[in-house]
């Protein structure tokens, strides 16, 4: 039973992977108000908060400090996605830093677009990736993770068909069918031939 249940097991764990590696990328937003901000000295390995007396490579990070409207509080990390992954493209934390100092001090509603997760356990906070003053009560709906989702699947489509007429071109299928036939033509001789000498063995042994 269990290895009738394998292949769905691993395609589950594997689908699963990869809803985690595009929830954790893709663009989220929440409506929270902007308390303050603030910089922490973090270790470049880990990513571990560090203190002053703490040895080892580290970094300074900037952080923003939110609380949302039924007063959840949220921690955001802002740092520079440069030229790496995700593909953002970030180069302005420092004036989004700034426009949070601002946004802060007029204690309006604020919507802030960020990819990762915060895990506590592990010192892991979202990245903000842009801040937009909202009104009260705004409605956020993930178009930009709706239109990545598009343009991945679209990607990928296109080279599944384009595979496929690969395939077809290089005529592989009708080679492969062939093979086949010729794999099976070499099983019936085989056969035969364990059929023959299993007759010339009982003819050897009879008296």
């Amino acid at each position: 039973m269990f290895w009738k249940l394998l292949p769905w097991i691993l395609r589950g764990l594997a689908l699963a992977i990869v809803a985690a590696v595009l929830h954790y990328h893709l663009p989220q937003g929440e409506v929270v108000r902007i308390t303050g901000t603030e910089v922490k000295r973090m270790d470049v390995d880990s990513g571990e908060l560090r203190t002053g007396e703490q040895a080892g490579a580290t970094r300074d990070v900037r952080f923003l400090n939110a609380v949302t409207a039924d007063g959840g509080t949220r921690v955001y990390r802002n740092e520079d996605t440069g030229w790496g992954f995700p593909p953002y493209l970030k180069f302005d934390s420092a004036d989004i830093t700034a426009e949070a100092q601002d946004l802060a001090g007029r204690s309006g509603w604020v919507l802030v677009e960020r990819y990762g997760w915060r895990i506590r356990v592990l010192s892991m906070f979202p990245n903000v990736l842009d801040l937009t003053e909202v009104e009260a009560g705004y409605e956020y709906f993930p178009w930009k993770a709706v239109v990545i989702l598009v343009l991945i699947v679209g990607l990928l489509g296109a080279v599944y068909v384009g595979f496929l007429r690969l395939l077809a071109g290089l005529h592989l299928e009708d080679r492969l069918a062939g093979g086949e036939e010729r794999i099976e033509d070499l099983r019936s001789r085989f056969h035969r031939q364990v059929v023959e000498w299993r007759a010339r063995f009982r003819d050897l042994r009879r008296p």
